[in-house]
């Protein structure tokens, strides 16, 4: 299962950045820049209108 966390990010990275993390992997994948457009893309996700509606 994979978790997605708020982090001071590493060298390169930058502060409030979401990224996605594997408990048995080193990968770690940017999810969003922010805090806020992390929060804005599951907003839009949950309320966008089924396909074919």
């Amino acid at each position: 299962m994979a978790a997605e966390r708020v982090l001071d990010g590493a060298e390169g990275g930058t502060y409030g950045q979401v990224i996605r993390i594997w408990h048995d992997d080193a990968q770690r994948e940017l999810v969003a820049s922010s805090f806020r457009e992390w929060l804005h893309r599951l907003v839009t996700s949950q309320t966008a209108e089924p396909p074919g509606s």
